[in-house]
């Protein structure tokens, strides 16, 4: 389990969120800041709580200025359930999440305008947004030695959904990923290769079998409008736009239905049934669900055509003369007699029983099936299965499917898959104002990958503050020891350099700060990220 070090509130942070107290979170150390769009004009309610993030910026339009508010430790996963027993630690515990209080859609962002909505349009936000997001990314190199680098390719909105632009990590890449990047740089929420995924024929299939252009059964991603009234959400046909094998960090949740593994991330359509205040139903990711709180929406379980003798009758019955409506209508017009007597003999118990338990497969008539269920509001026809466990297992393949619709349906649960925010953020302005916040140059700590050839050699990433604070033993501060012992700065050392700050270091750092113009104004023996760079340069 990892330990918290350094500072956890972001100075000027409002605390009046503050989630941590009731859903407590995993110590981690963190090296990556993500960035995410919240799609709203305020400060989102989070579910009281279970989706928040670590810290939350909110625009002040008339101060010019950003509010923050923090909800988690900078340190502590922001997460609804505490970290379960006996799993594995991964370099998914890594993260420090951050939204931003705005817009990444370039059509709500115009729908606003129209309306006379005020609001950060994120891709054209004004330079004191940019500013106020540069200053805390800014404070978390110099405290937590995240790296101020990142992807190049920040993509717009929507382009950016589903990898439309080629910007999404892979699992591997992800893994080693430390500094800056969007929610749409994160691989895609994903399930085991093995989880069934219903197809628009109502077969099921395995998710790795999936192939790009399948067509799939999936609904709307958020709560849809019908003239003036809320129309919920439906269910639409959607197609597979991306299906690539992985590995991710995940977790196998079983239900009163059975059991499915996808992961840590992957979220799920819940029902909160006791809820007395906030949303009845939100998007939940795996590691957050509670076996006391959440219901996932269900279908129920994945059922198998019927292939007996009475099925393939009555397959040709719907065949001849079957009809199909919308609203789940539907029947065959045969005269009463032996062909109605029997068919009813032979379905009315188990139709009575369970719809899904009697699954002949009418040829003629499935490929207008979609009528008796596109269309449907989910919350008037599907119900939900209990949460009974959720236990962490560590890294385990995945598919990594994204759709068009950015919903599926997994193992007769309903779940999400993908995203795109924060869109294509001026990232390269973000890093520079970080920098002179900072009075560093542009030659920071961009990805060797990412950059041209070097020329000189590498300066190593700063690791942070924290690491050089009383009783601190590392490996930073040994190699900071022998880099001031190289560059003829050790005089204060009686045996030479440890793994331990102690008042030597700080005198020589000190002594080292001195000999440089540029620190001589804040020569007080304790690195910051200038004065490291300068004695590796």
């Amino acid at each position: 389990m990892s330990t918290k070090t350094g500072p956890q509130r972001y100075p000027g942070a409002s605390r009046a969120n503050w989630y941590q107290d009731d859903f407590g979170g995993d110590a981690m150390q963190v090296n990556v800041v993500v960035l995410h769009t919240t799609e709203g004009r305020s400060l989102p309610g989070y579910g009281g709580g279970t989706s928040a993030p670590n810290l939350t910026a909110v625009p002040d339009l008339g101060a010019k200025k950003l509010k923050w508010y923090q909800h988690f430790d900078v340190e502590t996963s922001s997460r609804a359930l505490v970290n379960l027993g006996g799993g594995v630690e991964t370099n998914t515990l890594n993260v420090c999440q951050v939204e931003l209080v705005g817009t990444c859609d370039p059509k709500t962002h115009t729908k606003w305008k129209n309306s006379g909505d005020a609001h950060v349009y994120w891709p054209e936000a004004p330079e004191w947004a940019l500013l106020g997001v540069a200053r805390f990314l800014a404070w978390m190199h110099e405290e937590h030695g995240v790296p101020l680098s990142g992807p190049r390719a920040w993509p717009a909105y929507p382009s950016s959904y589903a990898n439309g632009g080629g910007q999404r990590m892979s699992g591997a890449k992800w893994e080693g990923f430390k500094g800056v990047c969007g929610h749409m740089h994160v691989p895609e929420n994903c399930v085991h290769p093995d989880t069934p995924i219903l197809c628009g024929d109502l077969t099921w299939r395995r998710a790795g079998d999936l192939q790009v252009g399948d067509e799939i059964v999936s609904f709307d991603e958020e709560t849809v409008k019908i003239g003036n009234a809320n129309g919920g959400r439906r269910y639409r046909r959607g197609t597979v736009t991306r299906n690539e094998p992985g590995t991710k960090d995940s977790y196998r949740i079983t239900t009163t239905e059975g059991e499915v593994v996808a992961s840590a991330d992957h979220p799920w359509l819940v029902r909160f049934p006791h809820a007395n205040r906030g949303p009845r139903i939100a998007w939940v990711a795996s590691k957050d669900l509670d076996p006391l709180k959440h219901r996932i929406v269900s279908i129920g379980r994945p059922w198998v055509p019927e292939d007996t003798r009475v099925a393939g009758w009555m397959a040709g019955v719907l065949d001849a003369d079957g009809h199909a409506f919308a609203g789940g209508r539907h029947g065959a017009r045969e005269e009463a007699g032996r062909v109605t007597a029997a068919a009813t003999a032979a379905t009315s118990t188990s139709v009575a029983n369970n719809p899904k338990d009697f699954t002949p497969r009418p040829e003629r008539l499935l490929p207008v099936a979609a009528r008796m269920w596109e269309g449907a509001a989910v919350g008037e026809t599907t119900g939900d299965t209990a949460v009974l466990q959720v236990e962490h297992i560590g890294l385990q393949p995945i598919a990594s499917l994204s759709t068009d619709t950015h919903t599926y349906v997994a193992d007769g649960l309903l779940c999400h898959n993908t995203h795109g925010d924060p869109g294509a953020i001026d990232f390269a302005r973000l890093l520079k104002h970080a920098k002179s916040d900072l009075d560093l140059g542009d030659d920071g700590d961009e990805p060797e990958e990412t950059k041209p050839e070097q020329t000189k050699p590498k300066v190593p990433a700063f690791p942070g503050r924290k690491y050089f604070r009383a009783g601190a033993s590392n490996e930073h501060v040994l190699r900071l020891g022998k880099q001031l012992v190289k560059r003829g700065f050790g005089d204060h050392y009686k045996v030479g350099p440890s793994k331990t700050w102690g008042e030597a270091d700080r005198l020589n750092v000190r002594d080292f700060q001195k000999s440089r113009p540029e620190l001589r104004g804040d020569a007080d023996g304790h690195p910051g990220p200038l004065t490291w760079r300068l004695l590796f340069s």
